[in-house]
């Protein structure tokens, strides 16, 4: 077999060869945008957006006057202890909420 053959068949695999490499690239390209628009919907839809009527009501919780101060119903006791379900309540010392199982010695604190 002449020389020119052997490298003319070389050339045809070769050609071959490259396309088969081209088409893959090409799949992997196409996969790999795929892939980045999908990650990309993915994200922008798990953000949380309030309404307006719910922004409006966190600044109203939000503003509440500093100064019109209330008595609230307190305990100067309050415990862990006990078979009871935990409930809030508020405690004198700081007058802020705790959960306890029971209290007593019942006062008021300015809030």
């Amino acid at each position: 077999m002449p020389a020119s053959g052997i490298f003319s068949k070389f050339a045809i695999v070769k050609h071959k060869t490259n396309d088969i490499m081209k088409k893959k690239s090409i799949a992997l390209l196409i996969a790999a945008v795929a892939m980045t628009g999908s990650y990309s919907l993915y994200r922008t839809q798990n953000k949380t957006v309030l309404s307006g009527i719910a922004l409006e009501n966190v600044e109203a919780l939000a503003s509440v006057e500093s100064s019109s101060r209330e008595a609230v119903r307190c305990w100067r006791n309050i415990s862990d202890i006990g078979t009871k379900l935990k409930t809030h309540v508020t405690y004198c010392g700081n007058c802020t909420p705790i959960l306890a199982r029971t209290w007593s010695n019942e006062s008021q604190c300015m809030n």
